[in-house]
Order: structure tokens, then sequence, then C-alpha cells
């Protein structure tokens, strides 16, 4: 039933036209998907990156702090 005009040659090419250019359409979508997504991962990844280098720096600081003071305390233990 569909083979009478499938057959003529205008149907033809345009099928032949159209249905690669729909593939290419799925997959041009497809990929652009993915891309947007591992774009907001990247987005993401760097957040975290930077929160967490923030966090780190702070906890420097703090231990810095702390080997001061542990420093004093002997100091002050010695000394007496």
């Amino acid at each position: 039933m569909l083979k009478e005009p499938l057959q003529k040659p205008e149907i033809s090419f345009w099928v032949g036209l159209v249905i690669p250019l729909l593939m290419i359409a799925v997959s041009w979508g497809s990929l652009n998907t993915r891309m947007s997504h591992l774009e907001k991962m990247t987005m993401g990844l760097q957040d975290t990156y930077a929160s967490q280098k923030d966090q780190n720096t702070a906890i420097q600081v703090q231990l810095a702090e702390i080997q001061k003071d542990v420093l004093y305390i002997k100091q002050e233990i010695a000394a007496k």
C-alpha cells in the first residue's frame, strides 16, 4: 500500500532528503543537551572547588593560630 507512493521519484527524493536531515537534527539536539548538562556540571564543580579552597584557607589559618598558642604554652611551661 505504501510502496506505490514511495516509488514515485518526487516522493523518494524528498524522503531521501528529509530522513537524513531529521537524523541530523535529532543528533544535534542530543549533543546540545549533553553539552549543556556537562557545562552545568563543570560550573557546579568550579563552585565546589572555590568553596573548598576558601574553607581550606580558613582551616590553615586556624591551625597556624593553634600552633602559635601551643608554642607559647610550651615556652611558658619551660620558663617556670
